[in-house]
């Protein structure tokens, strides 16, 4: 039985941006010498159970690989996809042909998702001292469509141990 099959999980992807799924890692702990693997992905659309007419149809996507490449035109704005791989091992004589399956949900969403990385130049803080953040949000992947403002909130999340700082 193939029971290791390894898919990278993405579950939410800005709608404008590619995307890729790695099943890599797969492997058949019992594999025999010499054997072949080979690999299969699929595509479903959760709104309605239905193939994925553009993953389906588009010549750019190769679907019999271990790392699924998909370009931004595959993925429809607000969809939720579900991605299955079919890992197949085939003995070198073809006696024995074992396949399991995995699958991974993906949404795309509707909107840009912005990049941001937050920073601090201090790793401990006096008791009586201040600590200072510092945000950079990228707009890479805001829509020209959209405004281009950002709201940011700030909260606290995490202890604080007062005697060292940390």
């Amino acid at each position: 039985m193939c029971r290791n099959i390894y898919i990278k999980k993405i579950f939410k992807i800005p709608f404008d941006e590619n995307a890729s799924l790695s099943g890599q890692g797969s492997y058949d702990p019992d594999r025999a010498p010499n054997s072949l693997f080979s690999y299969a992905w699929s595509c479903r659309d959760l709104a309605n159970g239905s193939a994925c007419d553009a993953f389906d149809s588009s010549s750019d996507v190769v679907k019999t690989t271990s790392v699924l490449e998909l370009p931004s035109s595959v993925l429809s704005s607000g969809a939720s996809l579900s991605f299955t791989l079919s890992f197949t091992v085939v003995s070198n004589d073809a006696t024995l042909i074992r396949t399991a399956s995995r699958s991974v949900t993906m949404f795309i969403s509707a909107v840009p998702i912005p990049h941001v990385q937050i920073t601090t130049t201090k790793r401990k803080i006096p008791f009586s001292g201040t600590l200072r953040l510092t945000a950079d949000a990228s707009s890479a992947s805001i829509s020209p469509t959209l405004p281009g403002r950002l709201l940011y909130n700030w909260s606290y999340v995490g202890e604080w141990n007062r005697a060292n700082g940390s």
